[in-house]
């Protein structure tokens, strides 16, 4: 087979195919960690096509605030349960706010240039570990913890309420990081194909 280029479709890349991969072979980007399949249609995509935006973002404009924003939503909703119930805590809204942030503010950070499977590995083990988070809080201020619990439908902020949190999140992360792991040991056993970066 004659040497041909696939420009990466997760970080642009022109990457060098050699006749040592065969057609429909699997093969990974050196720079990005992708598992890209040399057929026709990675021959044919073409990175320059791509809309600048997610070249830059790694998703739409749409998809990327959506998500985010939707996945804030809570965090204003629990605000007013806590000033309509009387329960007001700044101190405890930062405990949870925060981290969960950083967590988001991470993810965005990641998205560009990172392949789609190991991104959303990520996001499982990164909620994952945030609920793992939840449930150690709980056990220690189980009081002032119970109005979380009151917005997510379990009043009493319980043993059974604690139970399913921290299994919860200790089984998305650790789907998270198996998954993860696999992906990155998968792609190191194939051919690692480099070359020159996109002019963006």
């Amino acid at each position: 087979m004659a040497d041909n280029t696939i420009e990466c479709p997760c970080c642009g890349h022109a990457l060098a195919v050699g006749p040592e991969v065969a057609e429909n072979a699997l093969f990974a980007c050196a720079h990005c960690g992708m598992i890209i399949r040399n057929c026709t249609g990675s021959r044919a995509f073409r990175w320059a096509q791509v809309d600048p935006y997610v070249r830059r973002h790694g998703a739409s404009r749409a998809n990327l605030w959506g998500g985010l924003l939707g996945s804030l939503a809570w965090l204003p909703v629990l605000a007013l349960v806590m000033a309509i119930t009387g329960r007001f805590d700044i101190l405890l809204l930062s405990a949870l706010a925060v981290p969960y942030l950083a967590l988001l503010a991470w993810l965005r950070a990641r998205r560009a240039r990172t392949p789609a499977l190991i991104w959303s590995m990520d996001l499982w083990a990164g909620l994952g570990a945030y609920f793992v988070y939840l449930g150690v809080l709980h056990i220690l201020l189980p009081q002032k913890m119970e109005v979380l619990f009151a917005v997510s439908g379990t009043p009493s902020g319980g043993p059974v309420a604690l139970l399913t949190v921290m299994v919860l999140g200790g089984a998305w992360l650790v789907l998270g990081i198996i998954g993860r792991t696999w992906y990155r040991r998968r792609a190191e056993r194939l051919p690692q194909l480099s070359g020159a970066p996109p002019s963006d």
